[in-house]
């Protein structure tokens, strides 16, 4: 698969990774100075804003580590599980238990197809 929006520059400055979508972009190096350049020539060219710190991109958490960035969707993920009305359910280590139960009743609102595919189309 290729991302057509995702560049790498390697230098004997360092390495760049600017990732754009849209208009936002999160810029990745291995050195401050190098970050600083490549914000200084595109702002010579266009207007932007510099965010500072990359906290989070197109709806994904960042953690910054002191060797590592550790991504996550956590906020998407909750927010998964409220729409589904399973907000309150327990986590599991494997993701349909081995014994099932039939389950004899169920909420109208997994019979509406449109809330289903809603809730489907939200996993792509």
């Amino acid at each position: 698969m290729v991302d057509l929006s995702l560049f790498i520059n390697h230098s004997s400055d360092g390495t760049l990774i600017p990732l754009l979508y849209v208009d936002d972009m999160a810029l990745i190096g291995d050195t401050p100075s190098r970050i600083d350049w490549l914000v200084s020539q595109l702002s010579a060219e266009f207007s932007i804003k510099d965010m500072g710190s990359l906290h989070q991109f197109l709806g994904i958490q960042v953690h910054r580590t002191h060797q590592s960035l550790f991504l996550s969707q956590i906020h998407y993920a909750l927010d998964l599980l409220q729409r589904a009305s399973m907000d309150c359910c327990k986590p599991c280590a494997i993701p349909m238990p081995s014994k099932g139960r039939i389950v004899t009743s169920v909420d109208k609102q997994y019979l509406d197809p449109t809330h289903y595919r809603s809730l489907v189309g939200r996993l792509q």
